[in-house]
């Protein structure tokens, strides 16, 4: 919308919220390995990120599996508080029921956690201990893989990479046309933005005791700290003349 000049930039910057960037920086499926992967199934993306492990259906099984070196994906037809232990230990969740807002998607977001929920076309048996897709049986122990970002299910493994934002943001790759994530194909994208506005209005103010000392200092730049402005100011966090808050 600011490409297209229907807002400016401090709008713009004012209208995402700042937990939504968590899901710019999450690890993704290497293309390739992705690529020549088998979906079995989909469900509801509610935890984004990339997560491959070996299959476990109970918590003590998850803690078991961690506790060797072996990383796990948690499969339940749906979580309940019992099963917090197992989500811990467990690089993903997928369950066969529930949305966005079930208990393991709620969960899952807080402990920062890869989550596929109401995959509805996916049969667990615990008796068995087995989960069946798509006419793939896999059993405890072998390897799953999701995709918390789209909802995608796969047998097997699949290698992981830090996200494209990650690793343009740590040097080892360049911002090109090609990238398909916007603020990293954006020469001036948020985070530049974000910086400049910071640069603005923080440096310019830091020294007149308005944000009361509780600022964090990042290079050149000085940050106010979010709990400070929420505790003192929150009903300018959002002033639309100010993107810092103030």
């Amino acid at each position: 919308m600011t490409e297209e000049k229907l807002m400016d930039q401090r709008t713009a910057l004012l209208k995402i919220p700042a937990e939504s960037i968590d899901s710019l920086l999450v690890p993704v499926f290497d293309p390739r390995a992705q690529k020549a992967a088998r979906v079995i199934g989909r469900g509801l993306p509610a935890g984004p990120g990339a997560a491959s492990g070996l299959i476990v259906f109970t918590a003590n099984a998850a803690e078991l599996e961690s506790k060797r070196g072996n990383r796990v994906v948690l499969c339940r037809m749906e979580t309940s508080p019992d099963d917090l232990k197992g989500m811990l230990y467990s690089q993903g969740i997928l369950t066969s029921r529930g949305g966005v807002s079930s208990h393991a998607a709620l969960v899952a977001r807080q402990l920062g956690k890869v989550c596929v929920c109401g995959a509805t076309n996916i049969v667990i048996n615990y008796e068995k201990k087995t989960l069946t897709a798509d006419g793939v049986v896999l059993k405890e122990g072998d390897y799953i893989s999701l995709d918390g970002s789209t909802g995608e299910i796969y047998a097997g493994p699949i290698d992981s990479a830090d996200s494209e934002v990650k690793r343009v943001l740590s040097g080892s790759l360049k911002p090109a046309q090609e990238l398909h994530i916007p603020p990293v194909r954006n020469g001036d994208g948020v985070g530049r933005q974000a910086s400049k506005a910071c640069d603005q209005n923080e440096c310019r103010h830091a020294g007149n005791g308005a944000a009361g000392g509780d600022v964090r200092r990042r290079g050149h730049r000085t940050v106010p700290d979010r709990a400070h402005v929420l505790r003192r100011r929150p009903h300018r966090l959002h002033a639309p003349d100010d993107p810092c808050g103030r």
